[in-house]
C-alpha cells in the first residue's frame, strides 16, 4: 500500500477521472449496434450503477487529494448533485443527439444510485488514501 499512496497525487488521480469522465460519456453517446449485447433484463441498470458508483468516488478522490486529505459533507454534497447532473445530461443527449438510443428516466435513478453508493463507499474507504 505504500507505494500505491504516492502514485495517487491529484495530478494523477485527476487525469484517470478526466479520462474516465470521457470515456463513459463517449460510450453512452456511442450507437447501440457498437455496444456488446448481454441479453439479461435490467442489466443496463446494473451498468449504469458501477459506472456511476467508480465515478463518484473517482471525483472525490480528486477533490480529498486536491484538498489535503480532506473532503466536507458539502463536497461530497455538491459532487452528488454534479453526478445528478450528468447523468441527466447524458440521457437528454442520448435522446436528442443519437439516433439509436432514448433517455430514459430509471437510468437517471441508477445513476443516482451509483452516485449516492459511491459517496457512501467513499466515506468508508476514504482513510486508505490518506498520506
Amino acid at each position: 500500500m505504500r507505494r500505491i499512496k504516492p502514485t495517487l497525487g491529484s495530478k494523477t488521480v485527476l487525469w484517470l477521472a478526466i479520462v474516465y469522465s470521457i470515456a463513459i460519456t463517449v460510450l453512452f453517446l456511442m450507437p447501440t449496434s457498437q455496444l456488446p449485447s448481454v441479453g439479461l433484463a435490467g442489466i443496463d441498470k446494473i451498468v449504469h450503477i458501477l459506472i456511476f458508483l467508480f465515478l463518484t468516488i473517482l471525483w472525490q478522490l480528486v477533490v480529498f487529494k486536491r484538498r489535503g486529505d480532506r473532503l466536507t459533507t458539502k463536497s461530497s454534497f455538491l459532487l452528488l448533485v454534479v453526478m445528478i447532473m450528468f447523468g441527466i445530461l447524458i440521457e437528454v443527449l442520448q435522446g436528442e443527439v443519437t439516433l439509436s438510443r432514448t433517455g430514459n428516466f430509471y437510468d437517471v435513478l441508477a445513476d443516482l444510485l451509483g452516485a449516492v453508493m459511491g459517496v457512501l463507499v467513499f466515506q468508508k474507504v476514504k482513510h486508505l488514501f490518506s498520506t
